[in-house]
């Protein structure tokens, strides 16, 4: 195959040389290269055939890849998140080296900073090295809401909430906790009440 695709190169290239502006009128004269530079065109034809191949198949590659990521990511989310919600009533929160039970209704706060969060109870306090964003795709949403890009609370741990200016909230919660939310998470606690 590369050889066909070199000698259609070597042909076109001749050609392409014979042609002149009166060609027309002319005629076409076609001269053969000399050995030196057919054996230089037959090596541009199978350059170029290669890169032509390595182009589609990396193409190919590089769509198959993307379909079996988003296929494992649709998996992922289907196997993890879903279940996860439908069943929890309490959660294994990942603390250094070992493994906590905690009971959903137990928690008060979840805190994040950069790939940790706080798991904040009425008894105590557990540093996971679970992300925030990961809990906040495993706990139920009917339970929990982000009320700020660091802190999720769970609703019922609420005690109450006043206003904290420039559309703010400052929430009071049933451990004596304070939590100031975002505007956005005014809103959506704001939401949420009937």
């Amino acid at each position: 195959m590369p050889t066909g695709f070199a000698l259609v190169w070597y042909l076109c290239t001749i050609v392409s040389f014979g042609l002149t502006p009166s060609w027309i009128h002319a005629g076409l004269s076609v001269v053969p290269f000399g050995p030196v530079a057919l054996a230089w065109q037959m090596f541009q034809g199978v350059t170029l055939y290669a890169a032509l191949v390595l182009f589609v198949y990396w193409r190919d590659a590089t769509a198959r890849l993307e379909a079996l990521r988003a296929g494992r990511a649709a998996a992922t989310e289907l196997a993890t998140n879903a279940p996860a919600r439908e069943t929890l009533g309490s959660l294994l929160v990942r603390c250094d080296r070992e493994v906590v039970p905690v009971a959903l209704d137990d928690i008060v706060i979840i805190s994040g900073v950069d790939g940790y969060a706080e798991v904040v109870t009425n008894a105590r306090r557990l540093l996971s090295t679970t992300t925030l964003t990961r809990f906040e795709a495993i706990l139920p949403p009917e339970q929990f809401v982000r009320v700020h890009r660091s802190r999720i609370v769970r609703l019922g741990a609420i005690r109450h909430a006043e206003p904290a200016g420039n559309g703010k909230l400052l929430i009071h919660m049933e451990n004596g906790d304070m939590v100031n939310t975002s505007r956005a998470g005014a809103r959506a606690l704001k939401a949420r009440a009937v």
